[in-house]
């Protein structure tokens, strides 16, 4: 959460304590998952030689212990890195292995939209528009399918553009539009929260005014 509304530093805090605790009662799961989550914070912030280096700490772990969820994840995060470095065969061979590991987790699904739209990215970039259009819409549609906005939107944003480069600008229209109306709905449900948020906390201060 901290992250995805880029509080980085108490997203640092928290894992960076999570670190601690971790180390405190040896547990090495939780480790690996605050590393994972530290190289995911590291690559909003384009740090990428950071976050290269805790998601290589996060595999280190992970890969040993067998922890699916984690390897998923880490391995996901470098191919996002070396695809924003331009280094493309570094780029899908992380995300291909990321696939492989992830049909061993107990729910795939969560990560796989994010896997897909991800190699579509990289097929991008490397001006793959065919191979880009069909990662991006195998992306589109599981996080449609469980209803996962984020996926849905960034997908959707990768489509207007993989469409705009193929010439089908209807297409690309009409995926700019779903991208923007669940942004727009996001924010919405974000002002809601952040209004009933402020109300609960004028409520409880005249309660204690009263006392």
């Amino acid at each position: 959460l901290c992250r995805a509304t880029v509080f980085y530093e108490s997203a640092f805090l928290y894992l960076t304590n999570g670190l601690k605790i971790s180390r405190d009662v040896h547990n090495i799961e939780l480790a690996a998952n605050c590393y994972d989550r530290i190289s995911a914070v590291y690559f909003e912030k384009r740090n990428y030689w950071q976050t290269i280096n805790y998601a290589d700490s996060a595999l280190n772990i992970s890969r040993k212990h067998n922890y699916y969820e984690i390897t998923t994840s880490s391995l996901d995060i470098l191919g996002a890195v070396y695809t924003t470095l331009g280094q493309f065969d570094k780029a899908l061979l992380a995300q291909n292995e990321a696939l492989e590991v992830s049909v061993k987790m107990d729910d795939p699904e969560i990560l796989l939209p994010n896997i897909y739209r991800n190699i579509g990215r990289t097929y991008y970039r490397q001006r793959d528009f065919k191979k880009a259009l069909e990662y991006a819409s195998l992306s589109y549609k599981l996080a449609d399918k469980s209803k996962i906005y984020v996926y849905m939107d960034i997908s959707a944003g990768l489509l207007s553009k993989i469409y705009v480069e193929l010439g089908d600008y209807k297409k690309a229209y009409e995926y700019s539009e779903i991208s923007m109306g669940i942004r727009s709905d996001t924010r919405d449900k974000e002002i809601t929260y952040k209004i009933s948020e402020l109300n609960a906390r004028y409520e409880n201060a005249k309660k204690e005014n009263l006392i």
